[in-house]
């Protein structure tokens, strides 16, 4: 039984139309370049391994080069992402005696606010955060704590 020959959809690729000659000519001309492939990359290996030189100088004076930690190399452990010391990156987290559902709740209690007043009363009665957004997190405690607090109309909030 013979089989169905296969046809191909939309047109042919460009080089399905060149002859053996010309895609030989094509092999050669890409063969050329590779020489000054090899040199360049010759060229910027002998000025990486100057670099490194230069960094391994200053590493050894001062410990760090310009107050930046040397990247991970060969021969450098990995670090397995747990356990490593800060440095002095990013913000500090701040800790709280209080969630900031409940002292939201007792902000709330017995009165109607909206977000922006709520965040205010609430770093007020000693409430710390770094949060650049405080409102919008004040915003996704109360939408997180339904049980906690009742929508009164339009962001307006009262505790329950």
């Amino acid at each position: 039984m013979p089989r169905n020959k296969r046809r191909r959809r939309g047109r042919p690729s460009a080089i399905a139309k060149l002859t053996v000659a010309q895609l030989m000519a094509e092999v050669d001309r890409r063969r050329s370049t590779v020489g000054a492939l090899v040199a360049q990359r010759d060229d910027l290996t002998s000025q990486l391994q100057a670099i490194d030189a230069e960094i391994a100088d200053l590493e050894s004076i001062g410990g760090m080069a310009n107050g930046v930690a040397p990247r991970r190399g060969p021969g450098r452990p990995k670090g397995s992402g747990k356990g490593h010391k800060r440095r002095g990156r990013g913000r500090k987290r701040q800790s709280n005696e209080q969630s900031l559902a409940s002292v939201l709740q007792s902000v709330l209690r017995g009165k109607t606010m909206n977000v922006a007043d709520m965040a205010e009363a609430a770093l007020k009665s000693g409430y710390k955060s770094t949060s650049k957004n405080f409102k919008t997190v004040v915003g996704l405690t109360l939408l997180k704590g339904k049980k906690m607090f009742k929508r009164v109309s339009r962001g307006q909030y009262t505790a329950r």
